[in-house]
């Protein structure tokens, strides 16, 4: 299984950034948000992720590759930091893909839920992404950036 491919060095909340980045672009639809996930991934992790890499993981998703059992499988693995931005990194997607609706809060407190992490943690973490402008990643951006 190529999920596990990553080297000892490499943080695991970094596969799991990855997974849930790809698994909101395939459950959107948004091939051509790809490139705005790299730009999320490196602003959470500081590091680069190829375009192919999280082609890669929108295949596993589409392939029928649960995320959700990977949350919970990782559960006990991950830091309440990595919990953090890994919710941070889901909001920032949705945030790219479009506007922020009850369906897609769901989403977020969906993937928070998986992690372990309540609802009022996940409100706390998305109203400090917005005192931080969002990291610098703008509202529509994967829809703005198809034209």
């Amino acid at each position: 299984n190529s999920i596990n491919r990553l080297d000892a060095n490499t943080p695991l909340y970094f596969e799991t950034v990855q997974s849930v980045l790809a698994y909101l672009l395939a459950g959107y639809g948004l091939n051509h948000g790809i490139g705005v996930s790299q730009k999320i991934f490196e602003v959470i992790t500081g590091k680069d992720v190829s375009a192919s890499r999280i082609q890669e993981h929108i295949n596993q998703i589409n392939h029928g590759s649960s995320l959700f059992e990977q949350l919970k499988c990782n559960v006990d693995k991950l830091s309440w930091l990595d919990k953090s931005l890994i919710i941070e990194a889901a909001y920032l997607l949705v945030y790219a893909a479009r506007p922020v609706e009850y369906e897609e809060r769901l989403q977020i407190n969906l993937i928070g839920n998986a992690l372990g992490v309540c609802l009022e943690t996940v409100n706390a973490i998305v109203k400090n992404l917005a005192s931080e402008q969002y990291r610098g990643i703008l509202a529509m951006e994967i829809e703005n950036t198809q034209l």
